[in-house]
């Protein structure tokens, strides 16, 4: 059973809303999710992952409220992953768009978008790895969520360690022959350094852990 918040409220709760992609290279990049239930503590989380052009994304917005990168890892002349969060909550539902923009020509991005109510929007910690596999280890407490990402090889799989990706997770192709992103998240059920690893040929990864509000 997940925790209570920190004022004895509701528990933080978990949504994955969907991933896709775009292999085409462009300077914004605009994709379209339908929303679950309108909630007033609810935000969004996107998990931002894209080729090689060495640079970040300058602004990205989500169910039409601006975000805040919380986490990146960005190599020279290569891949990129990072993960935002909405500066507010997004309290409607139906479709909704995320635009993820860049200051140059970027080449191919994968995007993963969650959902989090009764959350404390600053993360209790991140993580970043270049490594294969990942170490992307968090310390986390019961009730916590924790969000993963990371790029991969092309015609290639990711299998994860220390978050669910059978109900939060994807792993795709970003829409060329280039290579491709995945992603995870669990409801953490005990207090624990937890282990976060993308196994198989992950490049870039990244993840963050929130507590309750």
């Amino acid at each position: 059973m997940a925790a209570a918040g920190a004022s004895g409220g509701a528990a933080p709760t978990l949504a994955f809303t969907g991933n896709d992609q775009e292999g085409t290279d462009a300077t914004s990049f605009s994709f379209t999710f339908s929303f679950g239930a309108a909630s007033a503590t609810r935000y969004l989380v996107v998990a931002i992952n894209a080729g090689n052009r060495s640079q970040s994304a300058t602004t990205v917005t989500a169910g039409g409220v601006a975000c805040s990168e919380l986490v990146e890892i960005n190599v020279t002349n290569d891949k990129s992953s990072s993960i935002w969060i909405t500066d507010s909550p997004v309290t409607t539902n139906g479709t909704q768009t995320v635009t993820v923009d860049y200051g140059a020509n970027q080449n191919r991005i994968g995007v993963g978008l969650y959902e989090l109510d009764n959350i404390n929007p600053t993360p209790t910690s991140t993580n970043s790895s270049t490594a294969s596999p990942s170490a992307l280890n968090l310390s986390v407490n019961a009730g916590d969520i924790v969000i993963a990402g990371c790029t991969r090889a092309n015609a290639t799989t990711i299998a994860w360690v220390g978050v669910d990706d059978a109900v939060y997770g994807y792993d795709a192709s970003a829409g060329d022959t280039g290579g491709g992103y995945s992603g995870g998240a669990d409801i953490c059920d005990t207090t624990e350094t937890r282990t976060i690893s993308a196994t198989g040929t992950p490049q870039r990864a990244t993840s963050a852990v929130f507590g309750p509000a």
